[in-house]
């Protein structure tokens, strides 16, 4: 069994602006292994989202090699893309991208629905993985009743309804306080880690950089610097302990 969830090789990805190229990533190498979970961190405009968005099957690199989970992602058709991404990626955004008409457990649901299991099952899986993000208490409120901070959880929640082995989170705690945001993260960590999960998150956030196994700094499309994080209990690394300015 291969324990590389990410084997990315010689990426590269740019945009047309005003009839000229835009080079955005180059020369990406990058490896992740079964239950990591990295941190993609540096400038806006660096290209963090820009490779998350390769890595969910959500755009296609100009060139080079993206294998997730075994698979020559670049090989597959649109359809083939939209399915895997359904059924092997779970995906947590800044801005939760809940339905406020519906209870926790229904948000939670939603894969299961697109996925066709059972509603059944469904609901009791729901309830389930709520109570492992500490929102049993809440699977039956709308999500316009929770906190913030309890959306984020249900997102993750959601993120791991449909079992992905792969979860992609972008700015994950841009919209919470620094409480909020440290709970969340936690809460994330140890649900993956108990579900042998593998998670790349792209943030600014330096409050959350212990939450990672790996730092990795991106500049100008290129990966510039990789830093282990192993920090005490409650210790948060500034990022210039972990990326000295240059």
């Amino acid at each position: 069994m291969n324990d590389q969830v990410i084997q990315v090789s010689g990426v590269s990805k740019s945009y047309q602006a005003g009839g000229d190229a835009a080079l955005v990533l180059r020369d990406i190498q990058l490896n992740v292994g079964r239950g990591q979970c990295v941190y993609l961190v540096g400038p806006s405009g660096s290209g963090k989202t820009t490779l998350l968005s390769i890595l969910g099957c959500v755009l296609s690199a100009d060139s080079g090699s993206v294998e997730i989970l075994g698979n020559d992602v670049r090989r597959f058709s649109p359809q083939e893309q939209a399915r895997f991404r359904r059924e092997k990626i779970g995906f947590v955004f800044q801005r939760f991208h809940l339905f406020d008409a519906l209870t926790a457990a229904e948000n939670v649901c939603v894969p299961f629905d697109l996925l066709g299991r059972p509603k059944s099952s469904s609901r009791d899986k729901a309830l389930e993985l709520l109570a492992m993000v500490g929102l049993q208490d809440k699977a039956h409120s709308r999500v316009t009743r929770l906190s913030m901070g309890q959306r984020q959880r249900v997102a993750f929640a959601r993120a791991l309804a449909g079992e992905p082995e792969l979860i992609l989170a972008d700015e994950p705690t841009a919209s919470l306080d620094a409480e909020s945001g440290f709970n969340a993260m936690q809460a994330l960590k140890q649900f993956c880690r108990e579900l042998d999960k593998t998670v790349v998150v792209v943030t600014h956030d330096s409050r959350i950089f212990c939450m990672a196994d790996r730092l990795l700094r991106l500049a100008d499309g290129r990966i510039v610097g990789e830093q282990a994080v192993a920090p005490s209990a409650g210790d948060v690394p500034r990022p210039s302990d972990l990326f000295p300015v240059v």
